[in-house]
């Protein structure tokens, strides 16, 4: 793929001597997207497939990002054309896809069900194939989705009858019709320009709106080392930079958990007043954490944990719950359906 490409033309210079040199202080081409510092020490030169991938740390936040990196149109066209392909390794969801999104959705929505009242409009950004909205609309949620996908937006569209658009947020204003919830599942760390988007974001809310942001964490062990840093991934985050982020655009911490065995962050977000734009955003104690989390977890130790193991059993058992549940043939709709009746009850009329 042309992102693939553009990656490794722009790592020609990188070799596995550089890899060897861990934590060595390097050049980066994009400030950090937290605090703008241009301080960053390399910590990996190859994605987790093995491809040239250069990703640095800030030395005075702890954020992580590809650097160098394609440009915003290269990005876009990945996310509108090739990104679900290349990682579904379809065109439209399986229907194993189905049963896993749809369970993912229901427990999505377990989550923000507090955060909801009647009448709440809700906007769900990447939102896929549209699990999530067909999740909340069955609760009788209006829900509005964004996705760049094409594909996957009218597969959702045309199974589930759920409002998504194609696109990305760039291309939306919705400041004129503001929502009371507006999630984002696995994006923020895709977007080339986080602060950018939480602005963007900020500016979509109702009063007393919410803004619920799920990441990876980049502090986490539950992946290999080696399959940490991937290219469809711009930034990884650790709690404290993410919300220190939020907190310098206007957006305070109302709650934040650590998703169980993945260490996926979750953080509820709240509209608050925007700090200066020279406030000091340096946070060198996540700096020296996220440091220290790289260099201990190495291959070695995350291979000899018995936890390891185990999820690798959890998660072979898990396929072959999923081949039993999706047999017979039932269409993608009832599948969905047939997860969301059982798990919260039958639909809202």
């Amino acid at each position: 793929m042309g992102l693939e490409r553009t990656a490794k033309q722009r790592l020609s210079g990188t070799t596995g001597s550089d890899a060897a040199r861990h934590g060595a202080a390097a050049a980066c081409s994009i400030p950090c997207n937290v605090c703008g510092s241009t301080q960053v020490r390399k910590v990996a030169d190859l994605d987790r497939d093995g491809r040239p991938l250069r990703t640095v740390m800030c030395e005075h936040c702890g954020l992580v990002w590809t650097d160098p990196r394609p440009g915003a149109e290269e990005i876009r066209r990945f996310y509108t054309h090739d990104y679900r392909s290349a990682y579904k390794g379809a065109a439209e969801p399986k229907r194993k896809h189905v049963l896993r999104e749809t369970r993912r959705a229901i427990a999505r929505f377990r989550r923000v069900e507090p955060l909801l009242f009647s009448g709440a409009r809700v906007l769900d950004v990447g939102a896929g194939a549209g699990f999530f909205p067909h999740v909340l609309q069955s609760r009788g949620f209006e829900v509005l989705g964004i996705e760049p996908n094409q594909g996957y937006c009218e597969w959702g569209t045309a199974n589930f009858g759920v409002k998504v658009r194609n696109g990305t947020l760039q291309d939306f204003d919705f400041a004129g019709e503001p929502f009371d919830l507006i999630t984002l599942n696995h994006v923020l760390e895709h977007l080339p320009d986080p602060a950018e988007a939480l602005v963007r974001l900020r500016s979509w809310l109702a009063p007393g709106g919410l803004l619920v942001v799920e990441v990876p964490n980049v502090e986490s062990e539950f992946h290999a080392p080696a399959k940490r840093f991937h290219i469809g991934h711009l930034y990884n985050f650790n709690p404290d930079n993410l919300l220190r982020l939020a907190r310098a655009l206007g957006l305070e911490r109302r709650d934040l958990i650590l998703q169980p065995v993945t260490g996926h962050i979750n953080v509820v977000l709240a509209v608050t007043q925007p700090e200066d734009a020279g406030s000091d955003r340096r946070l060198p104690a996540s700096a020296k954490r996220v440091g220290e989390a790289l260099r201990r977890h190495s291959g070695l130790r995350h291979y000899a944990s018995p936890a390891t193991h185990l999820r690798t059993l959890a998660k072979w058992a898990g396929y072959v719950g999923e081949r039993v549940r999706v047999a017979g043939g039932l269409p993608a709709r009832q599948i969905a359906d047939r997860e969301i009746s059982e798990a919260l009850g039958p639909a809202v009329r």
